[in-house]
């Protein structure tokens, strides 16, 4: 099982993770994450980017697709913490705006800044 963090505000919760340098691949990983949400009875989630393979940031990948459809499933409102190393392929962007639109994930630099969008869905 991946560890995880959980956030408290108010009785909201927040699942933060994975933690430990684990990274969000196959369905094992996903599993866990969206248990997790289940146990808290939460979905929101907080990624730090460095928990996402790097192909998820190159739409022709597919797997940000395939990832994201999944947390659409299971309803997730995702914020995703990125770093000025995360590398975005060009069209990221056009995903990133299609996404915020529908309110359902955002990126982010700033943890705090992450975490108060998530507690405000």
């Amino acid at each position: 099982m991946m560890r995880v963090n959980v956030i408290e505000r108010n009785g909201k919760f927040i699942i933060e993770g994975p933690l430990d340098g684990e990274i969000i691949e196959h369905n094992v990983p996903i599993n866990d994450i969206l248990s997790a949400t289940y146990e808290y009875d939460t979905r929101l989630l907080l990624l730090p980017a460095e928990s996402l393979p790097k192909s998820f940031f190159d739409l022709s990948t597919m797997v940000a697709g395939d990832i994201l459809q999944k947390f659409t499933n299971y309803q997730i409102i995702a914020a995703v913490l990125i770093t000025e190393a995360t590398k975005l392929s060009t069209r990221f962007p056009e995903l990133e705006r299609e996404l915020q639109q529908q309110n359902r994930m955002m990126l982010f630099y700033d943890r705090d800044d992450a975490i108060t969008w998530l507690f405000g869905r």
